[in-house]
């Protein structure tokens, strides 16, 4: 019945969506990004260094701690950044210190600030929801939906 029903609204002329609509179990790219990539993944490829992971060092400095790893109020991870020469992850002028979780720290360390481009990257990288998009007429037709 249900397939009967979307066929008689396609010949009634009756425009239907093009995409399945997501849900509530999606997860956007920038929030699976901070659930699942590391902070070595994010800070190593700059030059950071870390004992321990919890613990870095900024690229260019040979001992002594520039920033730490703790948790915000939500269960978030953070990196509390206080060295004035972490380059973009550096406190801003009049703070002593800048908390900044995985994506932030990412899209500043390789787009500039760019929070589109750094969501496109992300997710060309595997974070983020996937989903199987089907058009109104493989929706008609019964057909299966593609993987895109």
């Amino acid at each position: 019945t249900w397939l009967l029903e979307r066929s008689e609204r396609i010949s009634r002329g009756i425009r239907l969506p093009t995409s399945i609509p997501s849900n509530e179990t999606d997860l956007a790219t920038w929030d699976d990004f901070k659930q699942r990539a590391t902070w070595h993944e994010v800070l190593c490829p700059h030059g950071w260094t870390s004992p321990d992971g919890d613990h870095w060092t900024r690229p260019g400095k040979s001992q002594g701690l520039s920033a730490r790893v703790g948790k915000a109020a939500d269960g978030t991870s953070i990196l509390a950044v206080w060295s004035s020469n972490a380059g973009p992850l550096s406190p801003r002028i009049g703070s002593d210190k800048r908390e900044l979780n995985k994506f932030e720290a990412y899209k500043l360390l390789n787009h500039s600030g760019d929070a589109s481009a750094a969501a496109k990257d992300t997710y060309s990288r595997g974070y983020g929801s996937r989903h199987d998009k089907a058009t109104s007429d493989q929706i008609a037709e019964g057909l299966p939906a593609k993987h895109v």
